[in-house]
């Protein structure tokens, strides 16, 4: 067995004990999000501003994160509110107004899914 203090540690979504590492929570999260989902467009908000749209049919997802600071911004959505779904943190539900829904965003993405 190789030593637990070599960088080949730092890479992988499972531990080499094979828990899974908080990656693999957050991919989890994507995939089970994105499922069957296309990608539909990127929406250009500010330099540090991550918006990526996707498509099922009808059903929309945006995925927005920044490569910032920390911030609390209005984002575009399709829907009178969207569920919001980020790894490791609970769903919640948040109101749109005018097709504008305010996110805090942060470099994790956090998904809005049309309701």
């Amino acid at each position: 067995m190789k030593s637990l203090t070599t960088n080949e540690n730092n890479f992988g979504i499972i531990r080499h004990d094979l828990l899974p590492k908080a990656v693999y929570e957050a991919y989890k999260v994507v995939a089970n999000t994105l499922e069957d989902f296309e990608p539909d467009g990127y929406v250009e908000l500010a330099r540090d501003i991550e918006v990526l749209c996707f498509r099922r049919g009808v059903d929309g997802v945006t995925a927005v994160w920044t490569s910032g600071e920390n911030i609390k911004r209005q984002i575009p959505v399709r829907s009178l509110s969207v569920r919001s779904v980020m790894p490791l943190a609970e769903d919640e539900t948040i109101d749109a107004q005018n097709g504008w829904a305010t996110i805090d965003l942060t470099v994790v993405p956090r998904f809005l899914i049309s309701e």
